[in-house]
């Protein structure tokens, strides 16, 4: 990875932060990118107090503008673009279908969706240059579509088609292309997410599993990259749950529903339990 340019959006926290800093350790040059500006800068003060090769530019991936201008950003301050990591993603509290807002589905397919089709669409050419990669961040809802998680789990479950056409239509080309389905991750205590409603809350914790720390996860991506794997699973849950589904969506169903109607009688007796599928 040394020397390697890598665009990481959804950087200034969490599991993006942590990989750009791995990354930027094992000699990578990193663009960081976020929404909000002062993260961000804290993020890039940080970078440069560690002595890490880096820059940062702020934009939001949903603007198609932006992108374009991250990619432009990029190449001004280092010439070259090798990897771009799709990781950016906004995320919205359980409820079920009919009781969410349309409004709400629009936010997240336009980041978690939209966006990565923008950034990508930007970084390619310059990506195809250099013989790099594309690896895209999905989750243990973009294996099976999970009640009360529609707009969160059908935008993350689009990822899945978008990586896969990709892979054939750059076969041969050199160019890597990659999709990773998280588990459970640790996320920062300041990090927020859309209610029903559309208006942004504090993230819930959840009681399902212990979450995995984003250094942890950063680890993981980076072999990933390195080994050029196309699909990866990062717990023994998301790989028991791929290949079930695979073999027998009927089971999958099956459990989810016992799983779906078991929460369901416990937020009865218990209005604090959640299972937060968004924390993936």
């Amino acid at each position: 990875m040394k020397d390697k340019v890598f665009i990481i959006t959804g950087s200034s926290q969490g599991i993006g932060r942590a990989t750009a800093w791995k990354l930027a350790q094992m000699g990578a040059k990193i663009v960081l990118n976020g929404r909000n500006p002062d993260k961000l800068a804290q993020t890039f003060q940080d970078f440069k107090k560690a002595g890490l090769i880096g820059s940062a530019f702020s934009g939001d991936v949903s603007r198609p503008q932006d992108c374009m201008d991250l990619v432009k950003h990029t190449i001004n301050q280092f010439g070259q673009l090798d990897y771009l990591i799709n990781n950016a993603a906004l995320s919205v509290e359980l409820a079920p279908f009919e009781d969410t807002e349309p409004p709400v589905f629009q936010k997240i397919f336009n980041t978690n969706v939209l966006g990565v089709i923008n950034m990508t669409h930007a970084a390619l050419p310059f990506i195809k240059e250099n013989k790099g990669g594309v690896l895209f961040i999905s989750s243990l809802a973009g294996i099976f579509g999970l009640p009360e998680a529609t707009a969160y789990s059908s935008s993350k479950m689009a990822l899945t088609a978008i990586a896969e056409s990709l892979k054939l239509e750059l076969a041969g080309s050199g160019v890597y292309v990659g999709i990773a389905y998280l588990s459970f991750v640790e996320n920062d205590s300041n990090k927020t997410i859309f209610n029903k409603n559309g208006v942004l809350i504090p993230q819930p914790k959840h009681h399902f599993s212990k979450p995995v720390a984003p250094e942890t996860i950063a680890h993981q991506l980076i072999q990933m990259l390195q080994k050029r794997k196309f699909r990866t699973h990062f717990s023994w849950l998301g790989r028991v749950f791929y290949l079930l589904n695979r073999l027998s969506p009927w089971l999958v169903e099956k459990i989810m529903l016992q799983i779906y109607r078991k929460r369901k009688r416990n937020e009865v007796t218990n209005p604090q339990y959640s299972i937060n599928i968004n924390q993936t």
